[in-house]
Order: structure tokens, then C-alpha cells, then sequence
């Protein structure tokens, strides 16, 4: 069984307590003056009590009001502090970018091959380039020699001049040397 409970405000059950003896206290008090007195003060009370609670609540209510309307002023200062930062951010974007159109098209380029090597090359590009790769290798590959052999030439012809230079210097002193004694 579900049993009822009802709420009740601090000392509701103290007042109806008196009340009940003074009910009972003015049945067998002789003198039904004093009863009605402490009657009419418990009464006092209880609207003095009441009077409190409400003036309590509505200042309660009001401070919620202004609290309310201040967040909400706050809120549309900040918007349209945003607002105008959002405004700022994007003409100096457009302000950079008619200045330097070429770094926003090489950010763009870069950008795009970023992406597009970060994709897994399908099987479709593999059979497409594995020719072409083929042939880049084997260019390479004979420029690389190529390059070898220039080199060596190269470093043979300077080998050979240095030598012919560096006999002619010798017999040129020893040709001096020679007249000196």
C-alpha cells in the first residue's frame, strides 16, 4: 500500500498545533477574551509570515528579471563584437590575397598534390605509369652515365693541362736556374 505524503511549509504543523490548543484551551478556559487575543496574534503572525514569503519571492523574481536581461544584453554585445571580428578577418584575407595571388595559387598547388599523393594510387594508374616509369628509369639511367663520362673526360683534360703546365713551370726554372750558374 502506497502511503500519501503531502508538503508542508516550516512550522505549518507548530501553527496548526496552536491552533488546535487554543480551540481546546478555549473550551475550557472560562476567560474567552485572552483565547481571542492569542487568536488574533497567532493570525498576525501567520500574515506577517505570508507578507514576508511573497516580498521574499518577488525580490527573488525581479533579481532573476535583471540578471536575465543583463545576460542577454552581454550576449548581443558579444555577437556583434564577433560579428565585427569576423568582418575584419575576412577583408584581410581579401586584402592578401589581391596582394599576393601567386602565394595563394602555389598554398593551392601544394595543397592539391598533398592530398593527392596522401590517395592510394588505384590498380588502374599502376598499369598506366608502370610504362611510363620504365622509360623515366631508363632515361635516367643513361643520363647518369653519360654524366660519368663527361665527368671523367672532363677530369682527365684538366689532369693532362695541369701536368703540361706543371712540366712547362719545371723547365722553365730549370731554364733559369741554368743561366744563374
Amino acid at each position: 500500500m502506497r502511503e500519501e505524503t503531502t508538503t508542508t511549509l516550516p512550522h505549518e504543523e507548530d501553527w496548526a498545533d496552536s491552533e488546535k490548543q487554543i480551540a481546546t484551551a478555549d473550551k475550557k478556559s472560562a476567560s474567552p477574551g485572552i483565547m481571542e487575543k492569542a487568536s488574533t496574534k497567532i493570525h498576525d503572525a501567520k500574515s506577517q509570515a505570508g507578507a514576508a514569503a511573497s516580498e521574499f519571492a518577488g525580490k527573488t523574481k525581479q533579481r532573476i528579471s535583471e540578471s536575465s536581461e543583463a545576460a542577454k544584453q552581454r550576449y548581443v554585445e558579444l555577437k556583434e563584437q564577433a560579428a565585427l571580428q569576423g568582418t575584419k578577418a575576412k577583408q584581410a584575407v581579401q586584402s592578401s590575397f589581391e596582394r599576393h595571388p601567386l602565394a595563394y595559387l602555389a598554398g593551392a598547388v601544394v595543397a592539391g598534390v598533398a592530398i593527392g599523393m596522401a590517395l592510394p594510387r588505384s590498380r588502374k594508374e599502376k598499369e598506366a605509369l608502370a610504362s611510363s616509369g620504365q622509360k623515366l628509369r631508363h632515361a635516367a639511367g643513361e643520363a647518369k652515365r653519360e654524366t660519368l663520362h663527361a665527368a671523367e673526360a672532363a677530369t682527365e683534360a684538366a689532369t693532362d693541362t695541369f701536368q703540361k703546365e706543371l712540366g712547362a713551370d719545371e723547365e722553365a726554372s730549370a731554364g733559369e736556374n741554368a743561366k744563374q750558374s
